[in-house]
């Protein structure tokens, strides 16, 4: 009975570990940054090509 209370023990101590090892990893930072500034690039190229048309569309209204 004590070896199965001493392995549970263990275990936990053994989960406990990985999990604070895991949180306290940078492995994937860059990742999650480079994530961050191709969301960032596409917002604002989706806004300039936005700004465009509707430039292209005042121009040609203007000129009728």
């Amino acid at each position: 009975m004590s070896s199965v209370a001493g392995s549970v023990g263990s275990l936990r101590k053994l989960c406990k570990q990985v999990i604070s090892g895991f949180a306290r990893s940078q492995d994937g930072a860059v990742l999650v940054f480079g994530l961050i500034i191709f969301v960032l690039i596409l917002m604002v190229s989706g806004l300039a090509f936005d700004d465009m048309r509707y430039e292209h569309e005042r121009v040609r209204l203007q000129g009728t």
